[in-house]
């Protein structure tokens, strides 16, 4: 009788790390990361090196302690190990799931963000919201006041903005569908009535592209807007301003409009309450000028 084939045994310390992203996690991220190929190539950059040709068994606790603070050592601010925890965190996580052999339980390897001062952040004044959109009115750039008067009225994102498409607009609802937004989930932007009547203009001049702001030059998305928007910004007097700002200011001024945080967390798609909490001085800001109007009446 011939003797079978024995089959090797799979060794109870599970894959290299290495080998389960690109078995497994590779595609995986592609469908869930909306930008897969940056979240892939920050593991290649600051992953790999450590834990690439390691077994999933031999990811500790104290090894993953070592590796943030080799990260620290090498200069990287806490919200960039941030990140990276993030990483690291999901691809055992999907080990975890997938029941792969040797694959170590998340929550007991300490993977805890660290805290992160908060930068600075800027909130447009109304005088400079009013040099701002004189300037950016003036730009040569035809869709640059549309793009930025969108910006400070939902505050949606840039990339949802240059990527809006007309099918996503629900004019009957006043409602913005953003298809994929930042965590990798759709989420609805709501419109006001300036905005609408913005987009409302456009879409009577539009001439058949599927894009609401298609770059004139090519007819798809814009892959850039910041030479223009520097022209404007300066024109303006606000050289450092970020486009960015255009969402924090959306923010702050709901806030001081006395619109109540959990709103403004959902106006602009933030999991988590805590991301919100930055524009929480701006309410106690108002509830002390609040307070102080009883000076007034007593005193």
């Amino acid at each position: 009788m011939a003797d079978l084939k024995r089959v090797p045994e799979r060794d109870s310390r599970g894959p290299k790390l290495d080998a389960f992203v690109e078995e497994h996690f590779v595609e995986y991220s592609r469908r869930r990361h909306k930008h897969s190929k940056v979240f892939l190539a920050a593991y290649d950059l600051h992953v790999r090196p450590t834990f690439g040709q390691s077994r999933l068994s031999e990811i500790s606790r104290l090894a993953v302690h070592q590796w943030m603070n080799g990260l620290a050592a090498q200069g990287l601010k806490p919200a960039t190990i941030n990140r990276l925890t993030v990483t690291i965190g999901q691809i055992l996580s999907l080990a975890e799931d997938l029941e792969i052999p040797g694959a170590p339980e998340r929550k007991k390897l300490g993977l805890k963000q660290l805290p992160v001062r908060p930068s600075h952040t800027v909130f447009l004044k109304p005088d400079e919201a009013a040099r701002l959109i004189k300037a950016v009115n003036e730009s040569t750039n035809p869709d640059l006041a549309d793009i930025v008067a969108v910006l400070l009225l939902t505050g949606a994102r840039k990339s949802e903005a240059l990527n809006m498409r007309w099918e996503d607009v629900d004019f009957e609802n006043r409602l913005w569908l953003v298809p994929r937004s930042k965590n990798g989930r759709p989420r609805y932007i709501q419109l006001g009535q300036r905005a609408v009547d913005i987009l409302q203009e456009r879409h009577a001049n539009a001439t058949g592209n599927p894009l609401v702001f298609p770059n004139p030059a090519t007819g798809r998305e814009y892959q850039c807007i910041f030479h223009c928007w520097r022209v404007a910004r300066e024109a303006a007097g606000l050289p450092n301003l970020r486009i960015h700002d255009l969402r924090h200011s959306f923010a702050s001024a709901l806030v001081n409009e006395g619109v109540p945080l959990f709103d403004v967390q959902e106006l602009l798609g933030h999991s988590s309450i805590k991301t919100t909490q930055r524009y929480a001085h701006l309410s106690k800001e108002r509830l002390q000028a609040s307070a102080r109007r009883i000076d007034d009446v007593y005193g």
